[in-house]
């Protein structure tokens, strides 16, 4: 059975418990928690071997995205076999889903979140306001991002509180000799050539 902060019953019924209601009350919950809680427990019937035992803990909704936070260990379950339990849940909200773990690094959240991108570095940076942001350099395939930055960038303030600065290095093969050059990206052909003399 899926795991909720929500009370099963209450969630069979419609009705909040006086526990519940009170988390409710105080923000330990909320609304979509709620409602996220109830889709879980609907798709279960359907999806028993992916979403029994899994843990869900709390849900944002941000732009047009819907990010659930669940066990660690639930993770990879969930998003594996095509992620058909999680693409209905995107498809009850009209939202995508991100998966991301509830305890987890500050650079494990990162890479869950901008997934599929690599992350290459992650710097706190210090701003003349006395404020201060995490700077993360990301590289990925294709033209397309995996996710729309400014999204990411929410979604990090809204459950990290972590204010975020995004670039993006495009270029896999250039690196620095010295301050004042640098070597440009080498194409295939070189690369194969380069590969072919060292064997």
């Amino acid at each position: 059975m899926v795991k909720t902060p929500v009370c099963l019953f209450d969630l069979k019924t419609g009705t909040l418990c006086s526990s519940c209601e009170e988390k409710l009350k105080m923000g330990v919950i909320s609304e979509l928690d709620v409602e996220v809680a109830k889709a879980l427990l609907k798709l279960e019937a359907q999806h028993r071997q992916l979403l029994q035992d899994v843990t869900f803990y709390k849900a944002y909704m941000v732009d047009d995205v819907l990010a659930i936070l669940v066990d660690q260990k639930d993770v990879a379950k969930l998003i594996s076999k095509g992620g058909r339990a999680i693409r209905e849940l995107g498809e009850i909200f009209s939202k995508k889903v991100r998966v991301l773990s509830y305890r987890s690094s500050f650079r494990e959240f990162l890479e869950e979140l901008l997934a599929p991108a690599s992350i290459r570095t992650i710097n706190r940076i210090w701003l003349p306001d006395g404020t201060n942001e995490v700077k993360v350099v990301i590289s990925y395939m294709g033209k397309r991002t995996p996710i729309d930055f400014e999204t990411v960038k929410k979604l990090s303030t809204t459950i990290r509180n972590v204010p975020l600065r995004i670039e993006v290095e495009r270029d896999r093969y250039k690196f620095r000799l010295s301050k004042s050059k640098t070597v440009p990206m080498k194409t295939e052909s070189k690369l194969r050539k380069d590969r072919e003399e060292y064997r």
